[in-house]
């Protein structure tokens, strides 16, 4: 009898869960209000690591996230990232991955327990950072975890959870998603897709009251465009 008693408790658990928004629901929202062109800055001097590194430690917690060249075969392997992007609250800074990769800075950030990263699927950002720069992710904040207490039947990704938290839409045109992130120079339409991935896990963190682990997320009332 427990056990018939624990099932239907989740089954019925199960059937209380909101559903994934559609895209036909999603397409309907304003846009995701994101970063701009003359807000981006591309990483490449000394003195722009330096001047970075300054005001992202002031900051304490940015968004984060990387872009690798796709692989479209079962054979191939991934040889990325080609491009890190950490977000603050006005900017974004994108670090293109070449022959010389700026190890140092990257260690700096990345690998800093004092600096909060947050972020989609960092699992995967985890394991590249390590197989190629030797840097291991630390301070990082998967947001798949708190968007849970949300309620929804499925994990929330980045387009997902921007409209349901904020109420907007994220742009994630595929011709972008899947374009070569190893080419240089970028394209405009790949620095405002790289900034504003990481600037849009920034802005869901704070709506969400910046929580840091999942056991002690304190979600605030937030005006969900799917509840009605």
């Amino acid at each position: 009898m427990e056990k018939d008693l624990n099932v239907s408790a989740s089954a019925s658990k199960k059937s209380t869960l909101k559903p994934h928004p559609t895209k036909d629901e999603i397409v309907l929202l304003p846009a995701f209000e994101g970063l701009q062109l003359g807000q981006i800055v591309i990483l490449e001097s000394l003195d722009q690591f330096k001047d970075a590194l300054t005001l992202i430690q002031a900051a304490g917690v940015v968004g984060f996230d990387t872009e690798s060249k796709p692989v479209f075969t079962k054979e191939g392997k991934s040889d990325g990232p080609h491009v890190v992007q950490i977000a603050l609250n006005d900017r974004a800074y994108i670090i293109p991955i070449g022959t010389n990769p700026p190890i140092e800075f990257l260690t700096a950030v990345l690998g800093s327990k004092y600096i909060i990263k947050v972020g989609f699927g960092l699992k995967s950002d985890r394991a590249h950072l390590r197989r190629k720069f030797g840097v291991l992710l630390q301070g990082d904040v998967e947001l798949t975890q708190p968007l849970r207490a949300l309620g929804y039947r499925q994990r929330l990704g980045a387009k997902a959870a921007v409209a349901v938290v904020l109420g907007q839409n994220l742009s994630k045109s595929k011709s972008v998603t899947t374009s070569n992130w190893a080419m240089r120079p970028l394209q405009k339409s790949q620095l405002l897709y790289a900034a504003n991935d990481a600037f849009s896990a920034l802005k869901i963190f704070r709506a969400l009251g910046s929580p840091l682990q999942l056991t002690h997320t304190k979600t605030k009332v937030i005006q969900d465009p799917f509840s009605q």
